[in-house]
């Protein structure tokens, strides 16, 4: 069975090698299936394998350094600090696909898959690239700094990613905890074994001790029975009229009981939908849900056959070239009271682009309200009935 490769790393080798690498060990820490080092297969042709790689991934990122497009453009093309000068010229284009760089960058780009570039604070792109990949300058980028390399891998580049991580990474602790469970409860019998046999002999020594005290029990009962007789004749008319009015308030208590119960049920039948949480663009989703008669509740506490629904929250990252994209994938989970989970409902994930995040989330609240959610209502209406 073919390698499974989901993110591709590209890099020049000259200057890029070391945060590739950081790249890779980081992303295999966190579970990725990754394609590290491919331009080991060598020069000349495009290969078959490194197209089936590239084909066959979600992810492709990209690490830009200075001498990253050194390669691009004729000799004398960088100036003192190791930057593509303004007049500087390209190669050929047969020298272009000669280049593994380039080839890996063009067909990533021309398959559609999510770029992510990872750049260095001082590093910016030539204004005169190739034609077939002078887009890459206007894609998102991560910028990374060797200090702050690790916080920014862990709590930004994921964001960034569409692969998922293997399946035994997302749901580690689920397997490590069934596991111990299984072990305490192979130790659990072991041990009952032994515990069986204990309770087996000292339930036959106290059967012992029962069955003496049974027999005094009886040569004292036999005496106490005759007084008893004599003090029951007396006592007989007194119970009577106790028995009697006890009986009357029994009957009360119980019609009492039985209205309180009806009274309860009929309480505990009911069903509504309360609001437990979710950012601003989730209440946004919440209003527009309940115009439609899906009937959330916004406040009191979720008891009975009731249900309580949660919002997903927008995400705004900052981009490099200053604009804000904020992304929300609509979703609402639905639990019981007591927080199992009874259904999710999801829908396309919606995109708005601004000079700010202001901007940026009130164009995504905009295209919100023009989404249909009529089935979303439809479902949220069914739980209450």
């Amino acid at each position: 069975m073919a390698q499974r490769y989901d993110i591709f790393i590209s890099y020049r080798r000259k200057g890029g090698v070391e945060t590739a690498r950081l790249v890779d060990i980081k992303l295999r820490e966190q579970g990725y299936y990754v394609s590290f080092d491919i331009d080991t297969l060598g020069k000349g042709k495009f290969t078959d394998t490194l197209r089936t790689r590239l084909q066959g991934c979600i992810d492709f990122v990209v690490i830009f350094e200075p001498t990253y497009y050194e390669r691009f453009f004729e000799s004398g093309s960088l100036d003192e600090n190791g930057k593509v000068k303004p007049d500087a010229k390209l190669v050929s284009q047969d020298v272009l696909n000669e280049d593994w760089c380039y080839l890996e960058l063009k067909n990533a780009l021309t398959l559609g898959k999510n770029v992510i570039p990872i750049i260095k604070r001082d590093f910016r792109f030539p204004n005169n690239l190739p034609p077939e990949v002078k887009d890459i300058a206007e894609m998102n980028a991560i910028e990374v700094t060797e200090k702050e390399f690790k916080e920014i891998f862990e709590n930004k580049v994921p964001l960034y990613l569409d692969s998922k991580p293997k399946f035994t990474f997302r749901y580690r602790k689920p397997i490590i905890a069934v596991l111990s469970l299984m072990i305490m409860g192979i130790i659990a019998i072991l041990v009952s074994f032994g515990v069986i046999t204990y309770m087996d002999n000292l339930k036959a020594a106290e059967a012992m001790i029962q069955q003496a005290a049974e027999t005094e029990a009886r040569i004292k009962a036999q005496e106490e029975r005759a007084a008893f007789v004599a003090d029951s004749i007396q006592k007989a008319g007194e119970l009577l009229a106790v028995s009697a009015m006890q009986s009357v308030k029994d009957s009360v208590k119980a019609a009492e009981n039985q209205r309180r119960a009806a009274a309860s049920a009929a309480t505990s039948q009911k069903k509504e939908i309360y609001w437990v949480g979710g950012d601003e663009i989730g209440k946004i989703l919440r209003d527009k849900l309940n115009s439609s008669g899906a009937g959330i509740k916004t406040s009191g506490n979720c008891s009975g056959n009731s249900f309580k629904v949660a919002a997903s929250k927008a995400s705004c990252p900052p981009s490099a070239i200053g604009n804000v994209k904020c992304s929300y994938t609509p979703q609402l989970t639905i639990t019981n009271c007591g927080g199992t989970q009874v259904d999710k409902l999801a829908s396309q994930t919606i995109s708005s682009t601004g000079k700010d995040e202001n901007l940026a989330r009130q164009k995504l609240h905009e295209a919100l309200q023009s989404t249909n959610f009529s089935a979303w209502v439809s479902r949220l209406k069914s739980l209450r009935n």
